[in-house]
């Protein structure tokens, strides 16, 4: 601490005291030293977000007096840095992730004649140019010093190399800055606050995403590209967009239980082994009805006075049909139809499966409405639960064509037709 007059630009002069130091550069030992004690660089306290807000850069003329020499002393200035010189450079995480917020806005620009993805973000301190762009640009890379690029979620990047003097035009207007060189992978270029201030004063609307400046006496309007709605492509036009240079990409997002699942399905425990092959016959392909058991086999009763239902088919395409056939090829194959020329005729439908296959489906709604309905009474839900008491192992069954495991009276057959 020490005494120093400060000339205000007026006869009156002051005597202050101060606890700063004094103007000087800074080692990195010193540097170092207060950053592992939390301390600011320039001032006696702890150093916060807002410190370079509360002590705002100054410029001082000093005039020290020595009694002893009455000598005057040419004054000189003495600049203290604020605390923001010397802040690590930051980049948001929208930068990194490629996902857009409020505070960022997409626009295409151009290097020489080829186009660069510029996302405009004012979370960002400096400009960024991605790592490969830069060598696939053939610019010019410079090693530097490394530097700590703080991410907005506080992790830390380092970089190595800067483009020097790098340029790019928007709206036929020819920009020119350093570039820090990161991997970006979601943009080509990102322009932040080391951009925007030179700028001057700048009109931005997020809600149109719209950016409105003067440089070099022009007036710019940038209108920042917004995420529309997705379109398909049928499979006929899928050649011609491929051969546009588009990339397909299918992405799964799964737990890793289910991944587990997926890459072990193949595999079966030994038990399950043996239990499948001691009872092999209950699980090979069927190829014949299921026996007839007479109080059980399904009947289908008429209201009296009902007509014979015979409904046309449905019209299908040529791909459907050849769906059906194949389907109805199964089917005898298996036993489980047979040929009719009964009176009664339901249509089918064909309705798709969750792993891409076909069933294939009877319409028998008009059979239904005249079919005298089966009436009984449903258990009640406690009751249920307490017949499951002292059940320690629970299974279920995915039965094969489940309604086909019932055979049907045979004086009811010919009301099946379809």
């Amino acid at each position: 601490m020490g005494e120093k007059l400060v000339d205000s630009g007026s006869t009156n002069k002051e005597v202050v005291k101060t606890t700063t130091r004094p103007g000087r550069s800074l080692s990195l030992a010193y540097m170092e030293e207060r950053r592992a004690k939390g301390l600011c660089y320039f001032y006696d306290e702890v150093f916060s977000p807002t410190h370079s807000q509360t002590h705002k850069k100054l410029q001082l003329q000093v005039l020290e007096i020595d009694d002893a020499d009455p000598t005057p002393v040419e004054l000189e200035d003495v600049v203290i840095p604020s605390e923001s010189d010397v802040l690590e450079p930051q980049i948001s995480v929208n930068a990194l992730t490629g996902v857009a917020n409020f505070r960022t806005m997409r626009v295409t620009g151009y290097h020489k004649k080829t186009a660069l993805h510029i996302l405009i973000d004012n979370g960002s301190t400096h400009n960024f140019l991605d790592i490969n762009m830069a060598k696939k640009l053939g610019s010019l890379i410079t090693l530097m010093d490394v530097v700590n690029v703080v991410v907005t979620d506080g992790t830390k990047l380092q970089i190595t190399s800067v483009a020097n003097n790098f340029s790019w035009t928007l709206q036929q207007t020819t920009f020119s800055s350093d570039m820090l060189l990161i991997s970006l992978g979601c943009s080509d270029l990102v322009l932040g606050i080391e951009w925007l201030v030179k700028l001057g004063n700048i009109t931005w609307n997020f809600d149109k995403l719209t950016m409105e400046f003067h440089v070099q006496g022009k007036r710019h309007v940038l209108r920042g590209a917004t995420n529309g709605d997705l379109q398909t492509t049928r499979k006929q036009h899928l050649h011609k967009t491929l051969s546009d240079g588009v990339h397909l990409v299918m992405l799964q997002l799964c737990t890793e239980e289910a991944l587990a699942t997926h890459v072990d399905q193949s595999l079966v425990p030994p038990s399950i082994q043996q239990l499948l092959d001691h009872f092999s016959d209950i699980f090979q392909e069927p190829t014949e009805l299921p026996p007839s058991r007479e109080l059980h086999d399904h009947k289908i009763p008429l209201l009296e006075g009902t007509n014979l239902v015979n409904k046309r088919p449905y019209k299908y395409a040529k791909h459907q049909k050849d769906i059906i056939d194949g389907l109805i090829q199964e089917y005898f194959k298996s036993g489980i139809i047979q040929h009719s020329s009964s009176l009664f005729a339901s249509p089918v439908v064909l309705v798709g499966k969750k792993d891409g296959s076909w069933r294939l489906c009877v319409d028998y709604r008009e059979l239904n409405k005249v079919t005298i309905k089966n009436k009984f009474h449903i258990p009640l839900v406690d009751d249920l639960l307490d017949e499951l008491h002292g059940s320690h192992i629970f299974s279920k069954i995915d039965l094969r064509a489940r309604y086909n495991q019932v055979r049907m009276a045979t004086c009811n057959i010919s009301k099946t037709t379809f």
